[in-house]
């Protein structure tokens, strides 16, 4: 894994210094774009009050799932623009082809954590390492949006927070859902995991109207997930 993040990070350098050619302000805005994902993975080491994670763990999961996401959204990106030009124009083809495919992309750094590091000790780091894959995705995204639209300032900015914020609590649920599974070993859970973070990342996504008061609900959610897993 060490291996593969280091290869991973470097081609991620070459990638973003090379967009830098070709955008103005890329730097200022690449930084706005980094302040709120920084700013979350501060406040993720935080609430563990019991046992604190190391920042240098945090980072690892954040930095991994970066790598993981530049690997894993250029084919999803291809297939999901070969099939549809508009896959967020209802919720339906939001589901199948943005909702759950970025859940799985999310999930898959965290998994493979659970599985080969001992990040994963007690009950909330679910939700800390999860929301670290999350966050690492989420910034991912924010770059390519910067690099596709050549958002700058204010708009990278909201994108940096709200977007950021929705990812993390999504996938938070279907990591919480994982902890069920390996509480109890019950496959259900995991299916629930994925459809539920989907199907709010769909709704999220289809809808502007109610995507403020979905994200309000989620937040709540959220913490009630911390308070229970402490």
């Amino acid at each position: 894994m060490n291996r593969f993040l280091v290869f991973g990070i470097v081609l991620l350098i070459i990638f973003f210094i090379a967009s830098a050619f070709s955008i103005q302000n890329y730097f200022l805005s690449f930084s706005i774009a980094l302040v709120f994902p920084l700013l979350f993975l501060v406040f993720l080491i935080k609430i563990d009050v019991f046992e604190r994670e190391n920042f240098k763990d945090v980072i690892y999961v954040f930095l991994f799932s970066l790598v993981i996401s530049f690997f894993l959204c250029i084919p999803y990106v291809f297939f999901r623009d070969l099939i549809s030009n508009n896959p967020v124009s209802n919720l339906f083809s939001c589901f199948l082809l943005v909702g759950m495919p970025e859940e799985i992309i999310k999930i898959v750094p965290f998994l493979m954590v659970l599985k080969y590091r001992k990040y994963v000790n007690e009950p909330i780091d679910y939700l800390i390492y999860g929301s670290s894959s999350a966050l690492g995705f989420a910034f991912y995204e924010n770059i390519n949006y910067l690099i596709a639209y050549y958002e700058i300032g204010n708009i990278v900015a909201i994108r940096s927070f709200l977007p950021s914020l929705m990812h993390m609590i999504v996938t938070s649920i279907f990591s919480f859902c994982i902890f069920l599974y390996v509480q109890s070993n019950h496959k259900k859970y995991l299916f629930i995991g994925l459809v539920l973070s989907s199907l709010i990342h769909s709704v999220y996504n289809t809808s502007y109207i109610l995507s403020p008061i979905i994200l309000l609900f989620i937040l709540l959610y959220y913490s009630k997930m911390i308070q229970s897993l402490l």
